[in-house]
């Protein structure tokens, strides 16, 4: 029929993209998570995690300006918040005349994960932010790939099933495997949490928030 219109709502966008400086900055980023734990031994406390530190949530503002790994870090990041938004947004931004070119990604906060032997994050999600992030910077050697792996739960609420009309959704949640030098890119109301890792190296992660917003003013 000529009225007919096929709506499709609320689609999950992750992305999973390599960060291509990884292991020419890696040596410098252990060297500044060893020197800011030393200076900071308790580091930040939260209810979801377990058997971890995990850093203040201003990495970025505070320290990228002396760090020259840190601030490639963020470029990175930023970039491909920005892709990842426009790979979302597109069809909206194009509805509402919006350019991507006059969109600008504030990185909102950072901060990085020290896991220790069955450290693990429980399920939770980020507010203040339309987009977050997991760069694996240092992964060990897990015994089998679900260790440290990240996980998201299904915004559909739904439980797996065997009804073909729902395939679509048929998931409850999805793993990701956790590959050193990669980054996870996904919408902030997702929920994730990570599994217990134990290996004995130190699994490292950098994590980040992000809002995106017209220049010179909110979208």
């Amino acid at each position: 029929m000529p009225n007919d219109k096929l709506f499709r709502l609320w689609p999950t966008t992750i992305l999973r993209k390599r960060f291509p400086d990884h292991d020419r900055i890696k040596p410098e980023l252990m060297g500044f998570i060893k020197a800011y734990m030393e200076a900071d031994p308790k580091g930040r406390t939260a209810n979801e995690n377990r058997d971890l530190y995990e850093s203040r949530y201003d990495i970025l503002k505070r320290h990228a300006g002396e760090n020259p790994a840190l601030k490639a870090l963020g470029s990175f990041l930023g970039q491909a918040f920005a892709e990842v938004g426009t790979a979302a947004n597109m069809p909206f931004w194009k509805r509402e005349g919006v350019q991507p070119e006059d969109l600008s990604v504030e990185i909102t906060a950072s901060w990085f994960i020290n896991y220790l032997s069955q450290g693990n994050v429980n399920p939770h999600l980020h507010g203040n932010c339309s987009w977050s992030c997991v760069y694996y910077l240092q992964m060990g050697e897990p015994c089998d790939e679900m260790e440290g792996a990240t996980y998201f739960i299904s915004p559909a609420n739904k439980s797996d099933g065997t009804d073909l009309g729902s395939a679509y959704a048929g998931e409850a949640s999805r793993y990701f495997v956790a590959k050193e030098g990669h980054a996870l890119f996904f919408p902030s109301h997702l929920v994730h949490g990570s599994f217990p890792y134990r290996g004995d190296a130190p699994r490292i992660i950098f994590s980040a928030n992000a809002r995106i917003e017209k220049q010179g003013g909110k979208a």
